[in-house]
């Protein structure tokens, strides 16, 4: 556990836990007997400059006993697109001026509601004490972040919620887990802000009120990752941009280029870069850097003995710094819903005569 890997970080993870204790979240079981719970494991995810708690409820076979046969539902940022790209289409370019928009974060989402009777009494969280030197056991109150059955239960509410302020209150907004974004014109936005918070307030759901993360009306709206700006139409035509965040882009090119100073990168590394930029490009338009992150997907054989990088795999990182800092946003126009994009594969001659054959069809 923490106390031989790291013991910096369990002394974080005790100091959360006992705030969560003296929240009455968890409680210490000092009666427990290992053979007659299920136990999990707390251990600690540095996030930034944030430590998060996670309990890892796989390890004792108790994510085992949970399934569920529904399809669970979160909006990502393309949902929020296709609600913009609608208006466009739909309404006319006038749609979407003088739209502003803002976010709801939850407070301690999952630890607003508790778990039934039986898990409360089978599940045990291990933790490393730091002080006492020695293993302990919580029981639990609230949903622990790190087990199937929570995010199920959670993701309903979420979208019951967000079911609620669009059938009842006409709110134009998403849910992705515990982050709304909602939008409004900007002559109804304290009519919307007072709609949505009243919401929350009616079911006792708890958000963000001050801090960083209550945020104002504005054209520029930080979600989920990605800035969406609401006010691009720089020639007077309707447009939406949606890119990332200029912090993002600045700590990614500067980890690429520290990889091509070092000419190295070891198997983790080339893990989590695949996915960060995997996730870059979803956002950065096009199919232009999918074969140079082909070839970093490579880098992540588990077969890979040297951690040097070759010529040509650098060429590769410089091209995708390169990508990371000139990519263009994502544009939403009014043309975004009747686009279509072919996609030609195969040999020349089978190209022409798909094309003989498409121009047939039109």
């Amino acid at each position: 556990m923490e106390a031989v890997n790291d013991p910096e970080l369990a002394a974080e993870v005790w100091s959360l836990t006992q705030e969560e204790l003296d929240k009455g979240w968890t409680w210490v079981d000092e009666a427990c007997t290992p053979d007659d719970h299920v136990l999990a494991k707390r251990f600690g995810l540095r996030q930034g400059s944030k430590t998060r708690l996670i309990d890892d409820c796989s390890v004792g076979g108790f994510n085992g006993t949970c399934g569920s046969c529904e399809k669970l539902r979160i909006h990502a940022i393309d949902e929020m697109a296709a609600y913009i790209a609608w208006c466009l289409t739909t309404l006319g370019e006038g749609s979407m001026e003088q739209v502003v928009g803002k976010t709801y974060d939850l407070r301690n989402a999952y630890k607003q509601y508790g778990i039934g009777p039986g898990d409360r009494s089978v599940l045990r969280i291990a933790v490393w004490n730091p002080e006492a030197a020695r293993v302990q056991f919580l029981g639990l109150n609230a949903l622990p972040f790190g087990a199937i059955g929570s995010v199920n239960s959670f993701l309903r509410v979420s979208m019951a919620i967000w079911y609620i302020g669009v059938r009842g209150l006409r709110l134009c907004w998403t849910a992705f887990f515990d982050d709304y974004t909602l939008l409004s014109k900007t002559s109804t936005s304290k009519s919307a802000a007072i709609s949505a918070e009243s919401l929350f307030g009616l079911l006792g759901v708890d958000f963000a009120k001050e801090g960083k993360k209550a945020v104002e009306w504005g054209s520029k709206v930080a979600a989920l990752g990605v800035i969406l700006n609401l006010d691009s139409r720089e020639d007077g035509s309707a447009e939406i941009t949606v890119g990332h965040t200029e912090t993002r882009v600045l700590e990614l090119s500067k980890s690429l280029e520290a990889i091509e100073i070092s000419k190295s990168m070891s198997l983790k590394e080339a893990e989590k870069l695949r996915g960060r930029l995997q996730w870059f490009e979803t956002f950065a338009s096009g199919r232009v850097a999918q074969q140079a992150l082909r070839n970093l997907s490579k880098l992540t054989s588990t077969g890979r003995k040297s951690e040097s990088l070759s010529p040509a795999e650098l060429e590769n990182i410089r091209f995708l710094r390169q990508r990371v800092i000139g990519a263009p946003p994502t544009r939403i126009r009014t043309t975004s819903l009747n686009t279509w994009y072919i996609f030609q594969m195969g040999h020349a001659r089978e190209k022409r005569r798909s094309w003989d054959l498409w121009d047939q069809f039109w």
